[in-house]
Parts: structure tokens; sequence; C-alpha cells
């Protein structure tokens, strides 16, 4: 089956779809984008999504060419065009054609699906391994197709032996390029940065259960020097979910903590109940 794509307000074949060589999407990497799972046909915390690219657009100074209701709408229609029951969706905003390659243009929407890669399974039951490395992105709360960074580090966390980076600044711990991070304490408080750090749909989710079942949040700074004194790790991302943390640099974690499992736990029941809602919604 052919894929088809949403493309500037037109419906057409993924294969001929495109983007101008004056869009500053592609001639200066100006561009912002979210990516939403769809599981059973149904797109997960849509709204979530939705509103995080519209927060984006806004901090990058683009404009929309729709409604909240009207993209609602263009997810749910490119999954049932293209038949998707399990994959993910891309949303993206291009800074639109610039004549000098300075000045933005008219911002142009592009909507795509695209096969779900899971994490494999022993990612879960082995644990998540990270390296740290001094590092701030520039517009930490929006979503940006700018991961220059994380591309040029590849082969640094390859030799470490490492699944991804984490990024600090001054020794205070920020977020993995795709992933939110948070640790559980001595005390058994969640503990997860809450400055220069992209807002995460799971991790919104997280935060809102943990407050549910009694577990204390501190939304903090989180330094390197904790570290070695911490309980639980563990990472969060919309494809991932949530994946424990077994080694920063030299430092080794317990996979199997109690928090990181509960939460993980709560989190699958409150995916099932999205997806069963969205069926009789």
């Amino acid at each position: 089956m052919e894929m088809i794509c949403y493309a500037n307000h037109s419906w057409v074949p993924l294969k001929e779809a495109g983007v101008s060589l004056l869009d500053l999407g592609l001639r200066r990497g100006y561009a912002v984008f979210d990516f939403l799972r769809v599981s059973g046909g149904v797109p997960l915390f849509l709204s979530k999504h939705i509103d995080r690219f519209f927060q984006s657009a806004k901090e990058m100074r683009l404009d929309l060419p729709c409604s909240k209701s009207d993209l609602h709408n263009l997810v749910h229609e490119i999954i049932r065009i293209n038949q998707m029951k399990d994959a993910g969706v891309r949303m993206m905003l291009t800074g639109g054609n610039s004549p000098d390659g300075i000045h933005l243009g008219k911002p142009q929407l592009f909507i795509v699906t695209e096969p779900l890669v899971a994490p494999p399974e022993e990612m879960r039951t082995e644990g998540y391994q990270l390296v740290s490395y001094p590092y701030r992105r520039h517009f930490p709360l929006v979503k940006t197709t700018d991961y220059t960074m994380e591309l040029w580090l590849r082969p640094m966390i390859e030799d470490h032996r490492a699944n991804d980076v984490l990024y600090h600044h001054h020794g205070i711990i920020s977020e993995c390029p795709r992933c939110n991070f948070f640790v559980v304490n001595e005390a058994g408080n969640l503990v997860t940065p809450d400055s220069h750090v992209l807002p995460g749909v799971t991790r919104s989710s997280i935060l809102e259960i943990a407050n549910e079942i009694g577990i204390l949040v501190e939304l903090r700074d989180l330094y390197l020097h904790e570290l070695p004194f911490v309980r639980e790790a563990f990472i969060s991302s919309t494809t991932k979910r949530i994946i424990p943390v077994s080694r920063i640099d030299d430092i080794y974690l317990p996979v199997k903590g109690p928090v990181t499992s509960l939460l993980y736990q709560r989190f699958i029941e409150r995916e099932q109940a999205e997806i069963a809602n969205g069926r009789f919604s």
C-alpha cells in the first residue's frame, strides 16, 4: 500500500512530497515537530501532543495554518487513509520559503506516518546506559528538528558502550536528546529537572501518576554529584515509555527499582485506558 501524507494543504503520496530548497527548515534547520504513537488505530495522548506542537510553533514565531481542532482531525484522517493500527505520526512545521535565507517565509505543515520502532525488550530488562556530556540545547522548551549535537556525539556514545547521552550544564542535569530523566533519591522521592528541559508528554503523565499514588515529587535542579546516592533512575519518551537506567558513566544502578516498576505499570494502564476510550469515542 502506498503511504499518503499531508503536505502543505494537500494529501499526496509520500514519495511525491517534498520541501523547496528555499525552505528554512532545510536551509537553516528552522522547523519544529512533534511525534506521537498510534496503538490499535488510536493516537495516544493526542491533545497533549497538539498543545505542545502549537507551543513550539509559538515560541519559534511560526504561525500554524490550521486550528488545534483541524490538526486533531488531520491526524485521525491520516491514520484512516493509511489504515494504520500501530505506527508513529510526525507533525512538522517549517520556516517556509525565504528568498534571502534570513527572513521567515510562510510556514508549511507536513504530517506523515512512520513505522514504529519499539525499543528492544532487553533494554527494559538490562537497563539504559548513559554517558554524561556538558551541553544545553538552544531552545530547550521547544521541540525543534535540530539534533545536531546528538548525531555528532554518537561515536562518543558508542565508544562508551552507552545507549544515549545525558546533558548537563555546570553540573546541573537537564535531559537526554530525546528523553526526559528521572531519579528516585535517598528519601524515596521522585526527582526530575524542571528547567531547560523539553516538557515531555510521557513526563507529564508520569508526574500526574506519581501525584495520584502518593509519591512525593521534587521538580528542581538535579546535580551530577547527587547521582552516586540515588536509589533508581529512568528515562521517559513517547516511543520508549519508561526504561530503567542501569549505568551513568561509572555509576551503576538497580534495574528493577520498585518506584520505576510501579510507575511503568501505572503508565501502561493509563495508556490502555486511552486506547479503550479512543475506540469508543
